[in-house]
């Protein structure tokens, strides 16, 4: 309870500083997702559809993830760099 309750702090402090930065997409996915993530196991509700629902944003977060670390990747900078010329 207490590790979700630190997730969630971390998620919103995270969005809110994103709010200040570059504005990325991904990343307000990301983090918004995790945000939800944690407070639907805060609740603890355990059913069929919670799982699935968790499932999916879990999948969400990980597909936003690797966008925002490709995106950050310097070997994807410098492939950009080789296109340019």
């Amino acid at each position: 309870m207490l590790t979700n309750l630190v997730l969630i702090l971390l998620s919103i402090t995270a969005l809110s500083l994103n709010h200040t930065e570059d504005k990325d997409a991904n990343k307000y996915v990301f983090y918004g997702t995790f945000l939800i993530i944690n407070i639907v196991l805060l609740f603890g509700v355990r059913n069929l559809i919670s799982y699935i629902i968790i499932a999916l944003l879990s999948i969400l977060c990980i597909f936003a993830f690797i966008k925002i670390s490709f995106k950050n990747n310097k070997l994807s900078q410098q492939k950009s760099r080789i296109k340019k010329d």
